[in-house]
């Protein structure tokens, strides 16, 4: 299956929160995410996995400041040009997530406008 693919247009209207109930996800490294995309939440791809799957509801409201996602809760991933992106998509896939899509264009054309 592959994700439905945002456009740097849907993305910046994310990242206004304009829309609160899509959780908008930055898989790159910590020290990537220090230039970030207004109102992304930084989940490491490495992590992704263990979060998503074994982070309790309180615990990721706790670390993330967000509501931990259902499995039917719009999830966009993005990193820098959309490699590990792409892989995020696919482990929230292979774990039952069913609104995932992804900003492939990631950090490299978000910085680019």
């Amino acid at each position: 299956m592959s994700s439905e693919i945002v456009t740097l247009q849907e993305a910046k209207s994310l990242s206004t929160g304009s829309k609160p109930q899509v959780l908008f996800v930055d898989v790159r490294r910590p020290d990537e995410h220090k230039n970030a995309i207004p109102t992304t939440i930084n989940i490491p791809i490495d992590t992704l996995e263990e979060v998503l799957k074994n982070m309790t509801s309180d615990e990721f409201k706790a670390k993330f400041g967000r509501d931990k996602p259902n499995f039917d809760t719009e999830i966009v991933f993005h990193c820098h040009a959309g490699g590990r992106s792409t892989r995020a998509c696919k482990i929230a896939t292979d774990l039952g997530y069913q609104n995932v899509r992804n900003f492939k264009g990631g950090w490299t054309e978000w910085s680019s406008q």
